[in-house]
């Protein structure tokens, strides 16, 4: 039996999952050009960390990172003055957390396995043929 996971269904599970994690206030999935493919979050997000300009920062900075010989990244946490953002490399999408600065860091990096597998029917809608 096929079960087709749609970016709805998604969005819902996320909307579920962010209260479970004190200070998560977004979980956007994109593609590697920063353009949503579903996403949730409470009122209290910047706006501005929803926007492809922002998303599609992981991309340029793994690219980099890469190029230090460490192989390819699975993730990369950046800390801000009021929010962290944890981006996570599940290609070919980028699954992005954006949390207060109080949230538990690595609360949010034990998400990554239970992303990676809600995210899983969605890669295919953006892979290239």
């Amino acid at each position: 039996m096929l079960l087709y996971v749609s970016s709805q269904d998604v969005q819902e599970y996320f909307k579920l999952l962010i209260p479970t994690i004190d200070g998560l206030e977004a979980i956007v999935v994109s593609d590697r050009d920063g353009v949503p493919v579903a996403r949730a979050s409470s009122s209290s997000v910047p706006q501005l960390a929803l926007k492809p300009a922002f998303l599609t920062t992981f991309t340029m900075a793994t690219e980099q990172a890469s190029k230090l010989g460490l192989s390819q990244n699975k993730s990369i946490t950046c800390m801000f003055k009021s929010h962290q953002v944890v981006h996570f490399n599940c290609h070919p999408v980028v699954v992005t957390l954006i949390a207060r600065d109080t949230a538990n860091t690595g609360s949010l990096l034990g998400l990554e396995q239970e992303l990676q597998q809600a995210v899983r029917d969605l890669k295919g809608a953006v892979e290239l043929p």
